[in-house]
């Protein structure tokens, strides 16, 4: 059963969204498309500085793998260096 992993973020200041938006596209896809089970991903810039990301997967079990997965703790920080902090997480699930 396909799971959307749903997150939400809040973009001080607000005009920075955008490069909020392109740099987790740089830094998260490539990373994403080599997991198994990752269909695709869809990132929404709202008024105010709210990102909303949805991630689909084939199933919660992939979702779960990739979560756990060594590489995701490095690629995080790395995404923290480049972004800088502009932005902090709403929530996720």
């Amino acid at each position: 059963m396909m799971k959307i992993e749903r997150m939400s973020f809040l973009i001080n200041p607000p005009f920075a969204a955008q490069e909020f938006a392109d740099a987790d596209k740089q830094m998260w896809d490539p990373w994403l498309r080599q997991r198994k089970g990752f269909m695709h991903k869809t990132v929404t810039i709202h008024s105010g500085g709210r990102v909303e990301i949805q991630i689909f997967w084939k199933s919660k079990e992939d979702q779960d793998n990739a979560a756990t997965h060594r590489e995701l703790p490095i690629i995080e920080a790395t995404f923290r260096n480049v972004v800088g902090p502009i932005y902090h997480l709403l929530y996720s699930d």
